[in-house]
């Protein structure tokens, strides 16, 4: 940025007066936009843009997250994009907690809950694992996002439920048929 004379006049009087009031030069410099804000990538970030939408998303450049409470994959939320003043992020790091619960909701949206099967991200030899209990845990240093024991969400990427053939058989048919066997084998053994 380029500021005229009596601009940089006017931010060093601020300066002045923001001392005796104990602010730091650190915090003056990023109040004033004089320093660029960084974001670190693979981190989580939590905010609203100009219009007022809430975004929770992880920095980087094949990026992902919430945007409005839908999961998105982004191409660029890099530390410049989110700088741009014309985007108009307004953004903190994000907690555990938050991620975690976000996750939540996105995983039951997907129907991920106890008793489902979910495509293996645990690389265990296994086509599928088995959904054990409605527990959760987040793990932010590796980013993996664990349903009662079973990784659910891994960078970015979401496991699939797996549909199990349902096979439904009626009592009544149950019975005729077992009644019929009975009397056949009665049949062969009375021969």
């Amino acid at each position: 940025m380029k500021y005229t004379e009596k601009e940089v006049v006017g931010i060093l009087k601020e300066f002045k007066d923001s001392l005796e009031y104990g602010l730091t030069v650190e915090s003056f410099a990023k109040e004033k936009g004089l320093i660029k804000k960084e974001f670190e990538v693979g981190k989580w970030y939590k905010g609203k843009r100009y219009n007022r939408i809430e975004v929770l998303f992880v920095c980087g450049l094949n990026s992902y997250g919430f945007y409005d409470g839908s999961f998105i994959d982004l191409e660029d939320f890099s530390s410049d994009y989110l700088s741009d003043e014309d985007y108009g992020y307004e953004l903190r790091p994000a907690t555990d907690k938050e991620v975690e619960t976000a996750l939540i909701k996105e995983g039951h949206k997907r129907n991920l809950k106890e008793g489902v099967n979910v495509g293996n991200f645990n690389n265990v030899g296994l086509d599928s694992e088995l959904i054990h209990s409605d527990s959760y845990s987040f793990s932010p240093e590796f980013n993996l996002f664990f349903m009662g024991g079973s990784c659910v969400f891994r960078n970015g990427k979401w496991a699939t439920s797996i549909e199990e053939p349902k096979v439904e058989v009626k009592f009544d048919e149950f019975n005729y048929v077992l009644n019929k066997e009975i009397k056949e084998l009665r049949a062969l053994k009375n021969k």
